[in-house]
C-alpha cells in the first residue's frame, strides 16, 4: 500500500469515528420513546350508590335497614343454577320456585330458628349457595340505618346487586342488573325492581 492510499485510508476511518457514520447496517437501533399522540387505555373506576327502601300499603315509605349486599359479577340465579344448587328434603315442594328466590326464603328459615319446620334443610341450601355464590362478590356492603351503602372503586362493567331483607316473618329478595359506565351511579331498590317479596297471608 503506497503512502497516498494510506493517507486516504487514515482519513476515512478518522471521518467514521467523529461522524459514527461507520456504524453496522445490523446493530440494533434505540427505541422509540414519548409518543405525544399516545395513551395507555384507562379503565373507570365507578361508585355505585344503592338507596333500598319499601312503601307499604299505608304509604308509610321505610329504609331497609342493616342489610347485606353483593355485588356480582354474575346473575345470581346463573350462579346458583350452574353451580347445581339443589332443593333438598322439605325443600322439594319449592321445585317450581327460582334458585334466588329458594335462597331468600331458607335464609329466612334459618333466621326464625327453631320456628321453622325445615331448618336444617334450609340450612343446608343456605351454606350450599353462599359457597357457590362466594368467588362471584365483587364486592359487598351493608345499608345504614337510613337504608343507603355504597360500592367503591368498581371497574366499569355489568353486575349484579343481590340482597335479602329479612324481617321477622318476611323478606324482600333483590337480584338487580347494573351497568357501571361512569365515574358515579346511584341504584334505588324497592318494592318496583325487588325479585321476590313475600309476607304471610293474613
Amino acid at each position: 500500500m503506497n503512502a497516498i492510499t494510506r493517507f486516504l485510508v487514515s482519513a476515512a476511518l478518522a471521518t467514521c469515528v467523529i461522524t459514527s457514520g461507520c456504524r453496522s447496517k445490523s446493530q440494533p437501533q434505540e427505541p422509540a420513546t414519548g409518543n405525544a399522540n399516545a395513551s395507555a387505555p384507562s379503565k373507570i373506576q365507578s361508585t355505585l350508590s344503592i338507596e333500598a327502601g319499601l312503601v307499604y300499603k299505608s304509604g308509610d315509605a321505610k329504609p331497609v335497614p342493616r342489610t347485606e349486599f353483593y355485588l356480582l359479577d354474575a346473575d345470581a340465579e346463573k350462579i346458583l343454577t350452574d353451580a347445581k344448587i339443589e332443593k333438598k328434603g322439605r325443600l322439594k315442594n319449592w321445585k317450581e320456585m327460582a334458585l334466588v328466590k329458594a335462597y331468600a326464603a331458607a335464609k329466612l328459615c334459618v333466621h326464625r330458628l327453631t320456628r321453622c319446620p325445615a331448618l336444617k334443610d334450609s340450612w343446608d341450601l343456605v351454606r350450599d349457595a353462599d359457597t357457590a355464590l362466594k368467588p362471584h362478590i365483587i364486592k359487598s356492603v351493608s345499608t345504614g340505618f337510613d337504608g343507603k351503602a355504597s360500592f367503591e372503586a368498581a371497574p366499569a362493567g355489568t353486575y349484579y346487586v343481590m340482597g335479602v331483607y329479612l324481617l321477622d316473618e318476611s323478606f324482600v329478595a333483590w337480584n338487580v342488573e347494573v351497568n357501571l359506565k361512569s365515574e358515579s351511579q346511584q341504584v334505588i331498590l324497592d318494592q318496583n325492581n325487588a325479585l321476590m317479596i313475600f309476607q304471610p297471608s293474613s
